[in-house]
């Protein structure tokens, strides 16, 4: 029987996927994957159709935020609801670390298949506009 996160998925625009992934959460988009761990979060917030996701900082800075836009409000809730209550308990006289230090960045290339197939894609749409602008053109 498979194991399943508890916490919800925000899905937000432009490819960008919210979820968790064992003990932290990762961040996904179309060229690059952050991996943040539950412990460099201080926080997660829904900004109307955003979830925000605020990292540990020391006191007087200013903390480095990630931010997913184009989720729906209510799933922006339920996200930010769900990490708070996961995210481990801080005594107050533990060190706050920097969370952008435990942040892991990975950067996903394309294919040199996936990038012939857009850019002929993107060549076939090209030609369709020019033609179909040059059609409309001669028939003023």
């Amino acid at each position: 029987m498979p194991i399943t996160s508890p916490l919800p998925v925000a899905q937000g625009g432009k490819k960008t996927v919210l979820r968790s992934d064992d003990g932290a959460l990762l961040l996904s988009r179309p060229h690059e994957e952050l991996r943040i761990p539950l412990a460099a979060i201080e926080r997660v917030r829904a900004e109307g159709r955003s979830v925000t996701v605020e990292l540990t900082a020391a006191v007087g800075v200013t903390p480095a935020v990630r931010r997913v836009g184009g989720v729906s409000e209510a799933a922006a809730r339920a996200f930010a609801d769900a990490v708070n209550r996961a995210l481990p308990e801080r005594a107050e006289e533990d060190v706050v670390v920097d969370g952008s230090g435990l942040v892991i960045t990975r950067v996903l290339s394309e294919s040199q298949a996936d990038r012939r197939r857009r850019v002929q894609a993107e060549r076939w749409v090209s030609l369709g506009w020019a033609r179909s602008h040059a059609w409309a053109s001669a028939f003023p």
